[in-house]
């Protein structure tokens, strides 16, 4: 008689979320986890600009994604990489001049993996 042993656990590796390195002066997004405070010196997870290019720190390294899509009736948007994909969820807390204070969530995957962020921050100039 023969068994044999196979493994179910995925071969991917788990990834984590950091803060981003390349901080963008100007009009864009700028998101962090829910609990960090949103100060001049405040450190993010999210930052893009009004061009459709945005960075995550994953694994220590900025990587660079587009936008794919925006959907403004459910407030959402997608971002491509050539391995992730994320999924930005986030209604308007308060806004001002030319911007606004945001609340949300941020869901990314890597092929069978998923991190699931609470986040928070500012939209505008």
């Amino acid at each position: 008689m023969i068994f044999v042993l196979t493994s179910c656990a995925s071969s991917e590796k788990d990834f984590e979320i950091g803060y981003v390195k390349t901080i963008q002066d100007g009009c864009g997004e700028y998101y962090t986890y829910e609990t960090d405070s949103i100060s001049k010196d405040a450190k993010y997870v999210f930052v893009s600009d009004f061009s459709g290019n945005a960075f995550v720190n994953i694994n220590g390294n900025d990587v660079s994604f587009k936008r794919d899509t925006t959907d403004k009736n459910q407030n959402k948007e997608i971002w491509l990489s050539n391995s992730f994909t994320i999924e930005i969820n986030t209604h308007i807390v308060e806004q001002y001049d030319e911007g606004s204070y945001d609340i949300g969530t941020m869901v990314i995957k890597f092929a069978d993996k998923t991190k699931n962020l609470k986040i928070h921050g500012t939209t505008g100039c």
